[in-house]
């Protein structure tokens, strides 16, 4: 019974940063279209300006989806750890939706450097799909702009299974974050100007850890 009432705390927790992340870009989404739609029915016809408030729409949306996808997936990894299913899937298919899962100017920054011989893994797809995303989302998201993140695909011998590298060229993590980097809910002092929910790393180091596998950063 503590089991399952810390279980449901947990779930009510995450229900309710969910509501509270999701709230405020939504109404932001809002307004953007709202300029845009002036933009371009208004007395002054500006399809600059109102490419700009759609293109910031889309970028609102995308960061409410990415919020969302991690508030469900920690959710379902309260009590369905012991219980994903797994399949047979093309290894450049779980990098192609990742990275559809970025913003287009995103993807334009990321180098797949080198992909393994092998080419398929036994995996859930959806959960390395996320986990993926989210690594690469961290690394454009706090490095500079005009600089590459580099994805790396390997075959690893022993253990036998998949190395997965993302590289970028920010400052680094803070030492004393590291301890609890990929605990729910870390964020760092410098992570105010980036939208999120302190899940992103807690969801790919669950994802590792139900597919027998680990993170770490270097």
């Amino acid at each position: 019974l503590a089991e399952r009432d810390r279980t449901i705390g947990e779930r009510d927790q995450l229900l309710g940063l969910l509501a509270h992340e999701v709230r405020q870009p939504l109404n932001n989404a809002s307004a953007a279209l709202q300029g845009a739609a002036m933009a371009m029915i208004g007395p002054q016809f500006s399809p600059g300006a109102a490419w700009d408030r759609l293109e910031r729409a889309h970028l609102v949306l995308d960061q409410v989806v990415s919020t969302v996808n991690n508030a469900l997936s920690a959710s379902i990894l309260l009590t369905s750890a012991e219980r994903i299913t797994t399949q047979e899937t093309e290894i450049e298919t779980v990098i192609a939706l990742a990275m559809a899962d970025l913003g287009e100017r995103a993807r334009g920054r990321v180098r797949v450097r080198r992909i393994t011989g092998g080419r398929t893994a036994e995996l859930n797809i959806a959960l390395v799909r996320l986990a993926l995303r989210n690594l690469l989302a961290n690394a454009l998201a706090y490095s500079p702009d005009n600089t590459v993140v580099e994805l790396s695909v390997d075959l690893c011998d022993d253990p036998l299974g998949l190395v997965i590298d993302v590289r970028d060229c920010g400052d680094g993590i803070a030492a004393e974050l590291l301890p609890r980097l990929f605990e729910r809910g870390t964020r760092g002092p410098g992570a105010k100007a980036v939208p999120g929910a302190g899940l992103g790393l807690y969801v790919v180091a669950q994802a590792m850890a139900m597919h027998h596998g680990s993170v770490e950063v270097l």
